[in-house]
């Protein structure tokens, strides 16, 4: 019985970390192609707007706008070589590896 209950908890464990893996390789990476808003489809190529797990790219010479606070449920990653302007908060849960990178010459503007 003692085996069969660690053999359990490994079996979850490495559910769990499949899971949590795979999330992230289904990830789609969402780039915007034009200054606009972030929940507007035609800022972001192919006009998906970003979801959890989805890494996110906004390039030089476009500004992302977004009103209320982001968070981690809007992206995995986060790549600002433009402007990302968010009238609130950006928070993360800190359970969750998410990133947050500002390229030289980007700018994030909060409030």
């Amino acid at each position: 019985m003692r085996i069969l209950i660690q053999k359990t908890k490994g079996t979850t464990f490495l559910i769990f970390i499949f899971l949590l893996l795979n999330l992230h390789v289904s990830a789609a990476l969402r780039v915007a192609v034009q200054s606009g808003d972030w929940t507007d489809p035609t800022t972001w190529q192919d006009g998906t707007i970003p979801a959890m797990g989805d890494d996110v790219v906004i390039p030089a010479g476009i500004t992302v706008s977004h009103t209320g606070t982001l968070n981690n449920n809007n992206f995995f990653s986060l790549e600002v070589s433009g402007k990302l302007s968010v009238t609130e908060n950006i928070t993360f849960n800190q359970w969750d590896a998410v990133s947050l990178t500002v390229k030289s010459g980007g700018v994030v503007d909060i409030g």
